[in-house]
């Protein structure tokens, strides 16, 4: 509060010069106070309550430390010194108060200086903050409690952002994963299981409910442990959204699943699944299919001149072409496929999702009554859809020509190009179109029709591909590169997929480019198997 100088005659008193404003002093509900000489010169209705004086007791104090708890004294009288030496104009600082009765208050202050009767002096605000450091110090302890938790559980227990960034983990994480916060969460990860993580978080993004993921990580001493992991998206008003998350080693107990399953499911000479493992997954895949009105595929074979190998050389070497024939057998199909050696000599392979993914042919020929199907002399062989439909479809040779009005259709037999349904291709003549089925397989929101690059979406599909759960999904042979050179000399304008983009360019070119991306990335380093095409 600071008088005005009017020709060197001091100010009215407060009361008289300000009545309204005197009034709202008189009526706050925070402390008002005014210091000189380390003595009160003023005080309000609510500071004299806070420590339980009235008014002009406060004012006749010989000492405003008197007010100070005694640990804290030495603190506000440096305090009150440097705010009248003007070394500070104004601050904030909280000390512990002492109430008429000995009972102690907290205290918060904000003051200044000012001039009091034209004598420097400090004003300010007091303002009772006990119960407000109660709930802090309550707050704390709570957080010193989960922090105890959070670092003494024995799952790893982390945060991250959304791109996938440690912001905290607890010290179980940090002492077997050797991550800490600021590094990628894929650097815990090993390799082959990179991608799975990146997907994992897009998933926590897209379901706020949460969900579990299985992960092999890189522990410190080298071990490749698995890890259950369950996360979920976390968003607040005042901070960015961050996913939480809380992982368990599950090692031991998928070693044990595993042991059980290979004693009752797997066959011990060739590691494929034996007849009961084959009729225990298959059975649930086929009842799906039944249920959906899917055709499937399974194939038999079994090994020639296996009985003459036992007898001319022995069983350890007919115990050997058993596990080369599996070794085929695993090269040739996809790692989700289910393989399995039936018994003896004999082996079965039941492909998952290999039927017709648009539709079965009853689905389609209801749509159009009038049509007639045609397919590949392998699609009548192999597909149920033929024999549920009631005009069973036409199958082609390699070469046969199919005229519809304008249009006239070859149908090429491409057995050993990557991902043609039914062992066959369609070239339209007339306007040069390659019916590519999903030779040139892209993803994600694409434009309909382009006529830019194509090979490198492609290629980016197929190491995606390899590296995650389809790894080998799009077998290669060594006729893939011929037979796609055979569709480039038909020099095609359009190339017409199933999946991605339609392209529009030089069609002889992008499949001679497909072919090199193909043997690039599908073709095994090691060669293939002697004989095997």
């Amino acid at each position: 509060m600071n008088p005005h100088d009017d020709g060197g005659a001091a100010a009215p008193p407060i009361s008289v010069a300000l009545p309204d404003f005197d009034a709202l002093v008189e009526r706050a509900v925070v402390g008002l106070y005014v210091v000189q000489d380390e003595r009160l010169v003023y005080a309000n209705p609510r500071l004299a309550a806070l420590f339980g004086y009235s008014v002009p007791e406060l004012l006749q104090l010989p000492n405003v430390l008197t007010l100070v708890a005694e640990h804290d004294r030495a603190t506000v009288k440096e305090m009150l010194r440097r705010r009248v030496a003007g070394e500070v104009e104004a601050v904030r600082y909280t000390w512990c108060g002492r109430r008429r009765d000995g009972s102690t208050v907290d205290i918060e202050v904000l003051s200044g200086r000012t001039e009091w009767n034209g004598r420097p002096a400090v004003s300010g605000t007091i303002l009772d903050i006990t119960e407000r450091r109660r709930e802090e110090e309550a707050l704390r302890l709570r957080e010193r409690r989960l922090r105890q938790l959070f670092d003494r559980a024995r799952d790893v227990v982390f945060s991250c952002d959304l791109d996938g960034r440690l912001t905290s983990i607890n010290h179980t994480g940090e002492r077997l994963l050797g991550v800490t916060p600021g590094q990628p969460i894929a650097d815990a990860v090993i390799d082959e299981d990179r991608q799975r993580a990146t997907e994992m978080l897009r998933e926590a993004q897209r379901e706020p409910a949460g969900s579990r993921h299985e992960l092999s990580v890189r522990a410190t001493d080298g071990q490749c442990l698995t890890f259950e992991v369950a996360i979920q998206l976390h968003a607040s008003d005042d901070r960015p959204a961050e996913i939480l998350g809380i992982a368990r080693d599950i090692t031991r107990r998928k070693l044990e699943e595993e042991a059980l399953r290979s004693l009752t499911l797997v066959d011990e000479l060739t590691g494929l699944y034996n007849r009961r493992g084959f009729q225990t997954l298959a059975e649930r895949h086929l009842q799906l299919a039944m249920r959906k009105q899917r055709g499937v595929f399974l194939l038999f074979c079994d090994l020639d001149g296996l009985k003459s190998i036992n007898d001319t050389y022995g069983h350890l070497e007919g115990d050997r072409a058993l596990v080369d024939a599996a070794a085929i057998l695993r090269h040739s199909f996809r790692s989700a496929d289910i393989i399995a050696r039936f018994g003896g000599d004999e082996f079965t392979v039941f492909p998952l999702e290999a039927a017709d993914e648009c539709g079965t042919l009853p689905e389609w020929q209801a749509l159009a009554p009038d049509s007639n199907a045609v397919c590949s002399l392998v699609g009548k062989l192999v597909s149920i859809d033929d024999c549920l439909a009631l005009r069973p479809a036409k199958g082609l040779t390699d070469g046969e020509v199919v005229e519809t009005g304008h249009c006239r259709f070859r149908f090429l037999a491409t057995p050993h190009v990557p991902h043609c349904w039914e062992a066959g291709l369609l070239f339209e003549e007339t306007h040069g179109t390659l019916l590519c089925s999903d030779l040139f397989h892209q993803v994600g929101n694409v434009e309909p029709v382009t006529q830019s690059d194509i090979i490198e979406r492609c290629r980016n599909v197929l190491v995606e591909y390899q590296q995650g759960p389809f790894a080998n999904y799009l077998p290669y042979c060594s006729l893939t590169d011929a037979t796609l050179k055979r569709l480039a000399a038909l020099r095609p304008r359009t190339l017409a997929t199933m999946h991605g983009s339609v392209y529009v360019g030089n069609g002889s070119q992008a499949l001679l480019e497909l072919a090199g991306v193909f043997q690039e990335i599908l073709a095994p380093s090691g060669g293939l198997p002697q004989g095997f095409t």
